[in-house]
């Protein structure tokens, strides 16, 4: 019977999370003066559900602060490796430029 409750507080509070993240994500979308292009949304839920699959794995094999460490690690590696080559909110192009930038001040050139 306790068995019981908890997991009924446990629904409980992660449908109270999914309504919290559904309302403050349509507020910020809503404070957007553009909406972000359809293929960056698809790319992030994507790197979402590889790196949830990545980590999966992962689940009760090390010790606990191990664990943790690793699944950040492998977590964070993937989730930065496909926002980086699916070009999310142009983050390489811009980080490209400045370093290209970076790179001509630093060679003597002025910047324009």
């Amino acid at each position: 019977r306790d068995e019981f409750r908890g997991g009924v507080f446990a629904l409980a509070q992660s449908a109270g999370f999914l309504t919290v993240l559904a309302v403050t994500g349509i507020a910020a979308l809503r404070a957007l003066p553009q909406w972000p292009p359809l293929r960056d949304c698809g790319l992030v839920l994507l790197a979402c559900a590889v790196m949830a699959a990545a980590i999966w794995p992962l689940r009760d094999t090390l010790a606990a602060p191990v664990e943790l460490a690793l699944q950040i690690a492998v977590g964070g590696a993937v989730y930065l490796a496909i926002v980086w080559f699916g070009d999310v909110a142009r983050i390489r192009t811009g980080l490209m430029l400045w370093w290209a930038m970076r790179k001509s001040t630093k060679a003597g050139a002025k910047p324009t």
